[in-house]
This record gives C-alpha cells, structure tokens and sequence, in this order.
C-alpha cells in the first residue's frame, strides 16, 4: 500500500494528504486540489457570508422569510426534535437558575404585581371565570387533604364526609354540584 503525496495548505501551513477528503476539489491546477484545506475554506467561506449579511440586511431578511415560508413543515419538525432531544436539560438549567436567582425572581415578580396591579387583577378574574370547574376541584382536595380524607375525594363525597358536619357555604355548593350531577339544573 502507498502512501499518498502531502500537501501543505497554504493558509494554516499544515500538511495534509493530498486527497479530495482535505482539499476541494479545482479543475484549473494539475493536481486537481486547492490551495488550502477545506476547514480553512469553510472559516473563509463564514466570514465572507457574515460580511455579505452585514452589508445586505433587507435581502438577508427577505430570503430567510423565503425560506421559512417554502419549509414551514420542516422547520417545525426539526424544533420538536430539538425540544424532546433537549428537555432534561432545559428542564434542569430553569431549576439551576432559579435556585440561583430567587431571591431576584421574587423581587421581580412583587415589582411587577405592584406596577400592574390592575392587569393582574384583571388576569386572575379573567382565569376565575374560565376554569370553575378546574378551581372547585381544587378547592374541594385542598379542604379534604386538610381533614386527612382519602385522595380522590370529591364534592360528591362531601355530604358523607364527618357525619355530614359540613360549613353552610360548603354545602351551597355541594348542593348546586350534586344537582348538576343529576342531570336537573
């Protein structure tokens, strides 16, 4: 087996063997190579590009527009591969931070109540009126978990529960619930 010539690139200077798997591949020199490695062609073939988007920018902007609306498809299979390959480790660097950063996070999170004090109270009615249903479940397991009931207890549970001891408005809506049970409304 014979080893193939060495060429040596002339921007880095190293040697390499003088094989398409190094060099590009130029049909006006007689060894049929270019003059520098393929990793150097590649950083200046980057660097022109960068320099071209820099001086274009409407065009840049134009022709990923392009792109994204001919590959809508693909670009958005290629973001759920990203997102299910990179969860575990989005999922821990939030934890991290957050961890890290509590303190900050908190007095951000109190500036921005007081600061928006009415678009807050506006979201949380607005959350209210959309998910009763969701709220009232809550509710009822947060005040069975309270009296150590079993899990998976319901409002339907709630006239069964400590002998039928129940608050007044607790069992306003009880009532209401086990009509919307029955069918009667």
């Amino acid at each position: 087996m014979t080893t193939p010539a060495m060429k040596t690139c002339t921007k880095c200077k190293q040697e390499f063997p003088a094989t398409l798997e190094y060099f590009g591949e130029e049909n006006r020199v007689i060894s049929r190579l270019q003059a520098r490695c393929i990793s150097c062609k590649l950083k200046q073939q980057r660097v022109v590009g960068r320099r071209w988007r820099e001086n274009n920018p409407e065009k840049t902007r134009k022709m990923k527009r392009l792109y994204r609306d001919n590959n809508r498809e693909k670009l958005r299979k290629m973001e759920r591969g990203y997102r299910e390959k990179s969860a575990e480790y989005q999922r821990k660097r939030k934890l991290l931070y957050r961890a890290k950063n509590a303190v900050k996070m908190r007095k951000y999170a109190r500036n921005y109540r007081e600061n928006n004090r009415e678009a807050e109270h506006e979201r949380h009615r607005h959350y209210r009126e959309n998910n009763r249903e969701k709220l009232r479940l809550r509710n009822t397991s947060r005040r069975a978990r309270k009296r150590n009931l079993p899990a998976g207890f319901t409002a339907a549970n709630w006239l069964h529960a400590e002998g039928g001891n129940i608050r007044n408005d607790e069992f306003c809506c009880l009532r209401k619930r086990q009509i919307r049970l029955k069918g009667r409304r």
